[in-house]
């Protein structure tokens, strides 16, 4: 495995990330992470992912890490032309036929989504997925602590109500949902509208994951349970199971 680093421009703005490269003969699927909202990059996972033979790439969005850009000032939509600048880019490294699976965490879930509807991607696995609803998708993002986003996903929400809900509706691919039992900023209801809002309910892989909280942190145990229902997942979408 090889790590570089990785620049991607933007709107006279670099985005700074890594790409992952295996050894050998590479599978034939590729993943790209998204991070949550004043998150970080996925680096671990990406690197055991690499090991076991696939290319990964990680990065961080404007106004987060040591991407340009005021975190303040940022939107969705500038969120969302991040992910597209980097799956334009990630593809370019890619051999030829290599099908990319998006990885997403929190805000990163709700931008891999909506990343789907625009881009090719066979398989979208999304960690406490936060929905957001579709007012100010233009305006500076305010995060998770608005009170009336928070009543916001304590509410059903039928799919063709949200963007985000709406892309996993259209998505015809597996998707992969895992739930925190004691997520504090993405409640049960939310998840289970992302959950309803799929047209292929057999292709779900869904985990609730007991006692774990919305933030993966350092916890040793909690990483590597989570890289192994990721690279689990991935091995079945290799396989055709779905």
């Amino acid at each position: 495995m090889s790590v570089q680093p990785v620049t991607i421009s933007i709107e006279n703005q670099q985005l700074r990330g890594k790409l992952y490269r295996p050894e050998g003969d590479p599978k034939s699927i590729a993943v790209l992470f998204l991070h949550g909202w004043t998150g970080t990059p996925n680096d671990p996972a990406a690197a055991v992912l690499a090991a076991q033979g696939y290319y990964a790439m990680t990065f961080s969005m404007r106004g987060h890490n040591d991407s340009d850009g005021d975190i303040t000032k940022i939107s969705r939509q500038d969120s969302l032309n991040d992910a597209l600048a980097a799956y334009d880019y990630f593809t370019e490294q890619l051999p030829e036929s290599t099908k990319i699976v998006l990885v997403g965490n929190s805000y990163g879930s709700y931008i891999s989504a909506l990343t789907s509807l625009e881009r090719p991607v066979v398989g979208l696995s999304l960690r406490v997925p936060a929905p957001y609803p579709d007012e100010d998708f233009n305006g500076p993002h305010k995060g998770h602590h608005d009170a009336a986003v928070m009543n916001w996903r304590r509410q059903v929400h039928d799919y063709n109500h949200n963007r985000g809900f709406k892309a996993v509706h259209t998505f015809t691919g597996p998707i992969q949902i895992i739930e925190a039992e004691l997520d504090d900023l993405v409640p049960h209801e939310s998840v289970q509208n992302y959950m309803r809002a799929m047209s292929e309910p057999a292709k779900l892989d869904y985990h609730l994951m007991e006692g774990w909280p919305h933030s993966l942190g350092s916890d040793p145990r909690r990483v590597a349970d989570f890289q192994r229902i990721l690279l689990t997942w991935l091995q079945q979408i290799e396989n055709k199971v779905y």
